[in-house]
């Protein structure tokens, strides 16, 4: 393959195009080649017109955004591509990665800016990208979209609907808008998520990323969970319903699950559930077996253990570290 023939390839893979010129900061703040993770490389090859996407925290997906909005913004003269995020913090900081990128590609892609600055990237093909605020201005008026991502939808305000209806109305027919969010209780995105997945809005293709399902991305933080449950959990409580039931399903159901599912990522889960600690006075009146509550270090050298490569086969298990009250008799 000649160097042209190379080169005409990359012109037309945008994955490829950002892996071969594109880098990034990581979370050590070390500038590396921008390589991607499988939720960013499955909704670049499977978006469609309009996308939603419920996911986990830092999985990427407005960086991915962001580089393939230079990637048509360089390759494609006069498209308009708009990342529209919540917040002013926001918009400030997703600026400042997208200037990051751009200033960071090599000499033979970067093409010229007329603008750099108001939160814009103006080229000399006429070509943008805009990063805005979910406001009352109608930031879509008299634009014609290419691309658009909105991140966080979750947290945007009541002029969510009229910056989409403008967005849907100003995106070409090949365009592409991806909607973004970690969830955030009951709003207006869980409405737009629940009405995706079950088929009323039939034009809109759902996209679900967990935090379990990323390995890569959280390899060096997250190797084992420690849920604390509670002997709550196993006694019940006359004093209410709530902590004992959230207690019980964490030590048993939600436990053995995460494990289940974090098995093929290298990930384990275990449940540790404390009896009386004498983390405050009315503990040490509580029976067990050993005629004593526990001493909080103990609870914390069990979970250094467990943690631990010596804890390393212990895996979906609830540990009881209750000094016997568990196995006491009630009568």
């Amino acid at each position: 393959m000649t160097n042209k023939e190379k080169l005409r390839r990359i012109l037309a893979d945008p994955i490829l195009w950002i892996e071969t010129f594109v880098n990034i900061v990581d979370k050590r703040g070390k500038v590396v080649p921008f390589k991607f993770n499988p939720q960013q490389k499955y909704i670049m090859k499977n978006k469609e017109k309009f996308n939603i996407c419920l996911k986990s925290r830092q999985l990427g997906i407005t960086s991915v955004a962001l580089a393939y909005s230079l990637y048509l913004a360089i390759t494609k003269p006069n498209s308009v591509c708009m990342i529209m995020a919540y917040s002013l913090d926001s918009v400030n900081n997703i600026f400042e990665k997208l200037k990051q990128m751009y200033s960071d590609l090599p000499d033979c892609v970067r093409l010229e800016t007329i603008a750099n600055n108001r939160k814009e990237l103006k080229f000399v093909n006429n070509s943008r990208i805009i990063v805005c605020t979910c406001g009352s201005k109608d930031n879509a008026r008299g634009a014609t979209l290419s691309f658009v991502h909105l991140s966080e939808v979750a947290f945007m305000n009541e002029y969510l609907d009229k910056q989409l209806t403008a967005i849907e109305q100003a995106l070409v027919p090949d365009g592409c808008m991806i909607l973004e969010s970690t969830a955030n209780g009951l709003n207006r995105f869980s409405e737009l998520w629940s009405q995706t997945v079950s088929g009323e809005k039939p034009l809109w293709k759902p996209f679900f990323f967990s935090w379990v399902q990323d390995k890569r991305m959280f390899a060096d933080e997250y190797k084992e969970f420690i849920n604390i449950g509670s002997i709550t959990g196993m006694e019940g409580s006359a004093y209410g319903v709530d902590y004992p039931t959230a207690k019980s399903a964490l030590m048993n159901g939600f436990t053995k699950s995460l494990a289940q599912v974090g098995a093929p990522h290298g990930i384990r889960a275990v449940c540790i559930s404390p009896g009386p600690v004498l983390t405050r006075a009315a503990m040490a009146s509580m029976k067990t077996l050993l005629g004593r509550a526990a001493e909080p270090q103990e609870i914390i050298d069990l979970c250094l253990f467990v943690a631990s490569d010596k804890g390393r086969f212990i895996n979906g298990e609830n540990i009881m570290i209750d000094g016997g009250r568990n196995a006491m008799g009630r009568g």
